[in-house]
């Protein structure tokens, strides 16, 4: 009986061991798991039909990710500038994207967020959250950022807002360290009633462009 005990140990052990290793790098150590949380507020209700983006460039000193206005900007899709990565909501559904290439602009997805709340029905914001290892490596400092809404991203004719008045504000993100970063922190704090056509004329509200319409973000960083 003595025997046996002791053999079911060592199989226990052994097999605690074997995961423990497949849970390991090759390098011997743990890469702990780094998060962003981003809180995203709209002036109406969530349009499921609609196009919600959380834009990031992981390489830095780029000029950011930036809207396409078709005819006054130069891109293809919805966005320009620099972007390796992004969080799309489109039809009750979270997912993260790695931009292949802008021109023609591709890319693939790498799956669903860590964590992600849908919009109850009337609801008026966006909620997820992303490992940063997913995207880059520990040794980067900064990331920049958009968010960036539309309802047609590929046609000619469409409703869209971005940070700032023009869309174009990105925000520079350190993510070296565990804090909260606000739109209040930016220096051109998004406001409501900015959202704009293809041409960059300011739209009336109303319940289509109120859906569309940002108006305050929080990210929340724990690495």
């Amino acid at each position: 009986m003595t025997f046996r005990v002791l053999q079911l140990t060592a199989i226990l052990t052994a097999a605690l061991l074997i995961g423990g290793c497949a849970r390991t790098p090759s390098g011997g150590s743990v890469t702990a798991i780094r998060e962003m949380t981003v809180h995203i507020q709209f002036a109406g209700a969530i349009n499921d039909n609609d196009y919600y983006y959380f834009a990031i460039d992981t390489t830095g000193g780029g000029t950011g990710p930036v809207p396409v206005f078709p005819g006054l900007t130069a891109g293809e899709g919805w966005v320009t500038g620099s972007i390796t990565h992004y969080v799309q909501y489109h039809q009750r559904q979270y997912t993260v994207y790695r931009v292949t290439s802008l021109q023609p602009f591709q890319s693939e997805p790498l799956g669903t967020p860590v964590r992600s709340t849908l919009p109850t029905p009337g609801g008026q914001s966006l909620q997820f959250t992303i490992d940063l290892n997913t995207i880059t490596l520990p040794s980067v400092a900064s990331i920049d950022v958009n968010i960036i809404s539309t309802d047609q991203p590929t046609a000619g004719a469409r409703l869209l807002d971005g940070l700032g008045a023009g869309g174009n504000d990105f925000f520079t993100l350190d993510i070296q360290v565990t804090h909260p970063v606000a739109n209040s922190d930016s220096l051109n704090p998004e406001a409501a009633g900015d959202v704009l056509d293809q041409n960059t004329n300011v739209q009336p509200k109303n319940d289509q462009t109120n859906a569309l319409d940002i108006t305050d973000w929080t990210i929340a960083l724990d690495v």
